[in-house]
């Protein structure tokens, strides 16, 4: 997301790394740190959702209710606002 992006235009950003030789993940903090010091971001609360498991087991499932959740959470507060 752009530094005076809206979360409605966001995009994804992959800030963890997957090794699967060593099958081990690795945190970029270069990635996490571009996007928690962004103006619009840096002074809020911010959670990291890691899922990971199987093939078909729910974690596209799980990652779109949170998204639509988010997305309507938005929705409802702009039709709030003056």
């Amino acid at each position: 997301m752009s530094a005076g992006g809206s979360i409605l235009n966001a995009e994804a950003i992959q800030i963890v790394k997957v090794n699967e030789e060593a099958h081990t993940f690795r945190l970029s903090e270069e990635d996490l740190t571009r996007i928690i010091l962004q103006d619009n971001v840096k002074n809020r609360d911010v959670v990291i959702v890691s899922v990971a498991g199987a093939f078909r087991k729910g974690k596209s499932f799980l990652l779109d209710f949170f998204l639509r959740y988010l997305y309507a959470r938005v929705s409802s507060t702009l039709n709030y606002l003056p």
